[in-house]
Parts: C-alpha cells; structure tokens; sequence
C-alpha cells in the first residue's frame, strides 16, 4: 500500500508520521515541500509511506522460507545457500 500525508505543519506532519510508523507503515523517501497555492504561497509538508503486506505463501526453495518477519526468524542463512548451489550448479554445467 501507498500513502501520502500532507499537513501546513511541519510538526503536524511528524506527528501524523510517527503515529503511521507505530502502525508498522515506513517511509518511502523523504519530506518533501509543495506550494498549493501560487498567489499565496502557502507550502506544505509531503511524506509518502508504504505498508508491505506479508505473503500468505512461503517461497519455496528446497523448504518453505517464510518472508513474514514477524516471527523474529533470520532467513538468509537459507537464501545464502540457495543461491550458493545455484551458483555451483551453473559452475558445474
């Protein structure tokens, strides 16, 4: 999911920000500026946040691997060798 959140404020903004944070939403670049109205100049604080669902699915390799970091587990020893025996195998060929 992608989300924008404007506010006249810049604290407002990093108050809306921070709350989106805590609902495990993260920032997808930084703050930006825009102006929405040229003959009063009146500037905006723009920050865009994206919300990477979890797969239902594991990707399967040799074994399921589950991509839902939420249950704390490190899957790159798994990936590691994954592309490790991909790598020998095209060596082998």
């Amino acid at each position: 999911e992608y989300m924008i959140i404007e506010e006249r404020d810049i604290e407002d903004l990093a108050n809306k920000v921070n709350n989106m944070i805590e609902k495990g939403w993260k920032l997808q670049g930084g703050v930006s500026t825009t102006r929405t109205n040229y003959h009063t100049y009146t500037i905006h604080y723009v920050q865009a946040l994206i919300k990477i669902r979890s797969i239902d699915k594991p990707v399967s390799l040799d074994k399921p691997v589950s991509l839902d970091k939420s249950d704390n587990s490190d899957n790159s020893d798994e990936l590691d060798k994954y592309w490790e025996r991909k790598r020998l195998s095209k060596k082998n060929k």
